[in-house]
């Protein structure tokens, strides 16, 4: 749609937010790569450009109890799970339920902000009876 909104796409989609301070660079997947003042000069994480590594910063989540560990983001550990992507101005933001737990994550950066900000919420999903036909 005109919004962005997405089911992991078929070609790799880059969201690139930045104010005068900084900004950062952020794939369909999550991979990001964070900068000061200068995108080429200031580099405070790396950046591959490959999409097939989809390289840089990443976020994880992990359930202790079973052992499980996924990206909230679809990569680089996806879990079995579709993930609504939405890049729009200023921001990007990935939705999934994995597990029974519904989750939301956003990057952003405000106009007079000198660092990125990353929100997520964990929601944990009622567990309901079986339906009985």
């Amino acid at each position: 749609g005109t919004d962005g909104r997405l089911s992991l796409p078929p070609l790799p989609w880059a969201n690139v937010i930045a104010n005068e301070h900084g900004g950062f660079l952020v794939t369909e997947r999550g991979a990001a790569s964070t900068w000061s003042a200068n995108s080429r000069e200031n580099r405070v994480t790396p950046w591959g450009n490959d999409p097939v590594e989809d390289p840089g910063e990443a976020l994880y989540l992990q359930d202790l109890d079973a052992g499980t560990l996924w990206s909230p983001t679809g990569g680089p550990t996806p879990a079995a799970a579709p993930v609504e992507v939405r890049h729009g101005f200023g921001y990007s933001t990935w939705r999934t339920v994995v597990e029974g737990i519904a989750q939301h994550t956003t990057m952003s950066i405000s106009p007079d902000a000198r660092s990125v900000a990353i929100r997520g919420g964990v929601f944990f999903l009622p567990m309901l009876p079986p339906v009985v036909a």
